[in-house]
């Protein structure tokens, strides 16, 4: 048995603005290699390279939906990239979790379920990523939990990276079972069996704010 143990990763909410921010960079895709010009897909490769635990909730998932609609994104578009967002959140050994939502008196009822998501005991987040500066001005840590930027996330996991590459002394190879091909470069309207409903996604008639959504 392996004395050395791997370190866990660490568990990680995106605010909305991180899914949309990905699409607004226009590609549709996932890039192979970080940095990339657009820190909020670097975000979701580091979910989908299995690199962090990603975790989201039927909130963010509608937001996200309503929000790609009403800036005239199709429904079938839209539909591809909320399983391509649950696809990322399974893939890296999280989840969709519906946390029950208090009132942190932060005033924004938005930012609230972000906070709400992050402390669910099963979520338990390490870290918050947002552009939102209503939720990274509670930072640099809120209830012990580091409020980062995307482009400042993913800069430290990339030098995490670098870092325990330079210090690991390699050891003896042994076989193992070779590792899925690489699916960060899919584009996500590639993507199959897509059921909004499974999400609890249609027909919800919640009433939602647009503040702290457009950033």
């Amino acid at each position: 048995m392996n004395s050395q143990r791997e370190r866990p990763r660490i568990a990680v909410v995106y605010d909305i603005n991180v899914y949309l921010d990905h699409i607004r960079s226009g590609t549709g895709m996932l890039p192979d290699k970080l940095p990339s010009p657009s820190a909020a897909s670097d975000a979701l490769s580091l979910a989908f390279d299995q690199q962090v635990r990603l975790f989201t909730s039927p909130h963010i998932l509608r937001n996200v939906h309503r929000l790609m609609i009403a800036s005239g994104q199709s429904e079938r578009t839209t539909a591809k990239y909320i399983e391509f967002v649950a696809e990322a959140c399974d893939d890296s050994g999280g989840a969709i979790v519906d946390p029950v939502v208090r009132d942190y008196a932060i005033g924004n009822h938005e930012d609230n379920n972000i906070l709400a998501l992050a402390k669910d005991p099963a979520v338990d987040a390490d870290v918050i990523v947002s552009s939102d500066h209503h939720l990274i001005d509670l930072g640099p840590a809120w209830n012990g939990r580091l409020m980062m930027r995307p482009r400042q996330f993913t800069s430290h996991m990339v030098r995490s990276s670098l870092q325990s590459a330079a210090q690991h002394t390699p050891a003896p190879k042994v076989p193992r079972t070779p590792a899925p091909p690489k699916r960060v470069s899919d584009a996500f309207p590639e993507l199959r069996g897509v059921h909004l409903d499974r999400y609890g996604l249609a027909g919800s008639s919640a009433p939602q704010r647009e503040d702290g959504l457009q950033h």
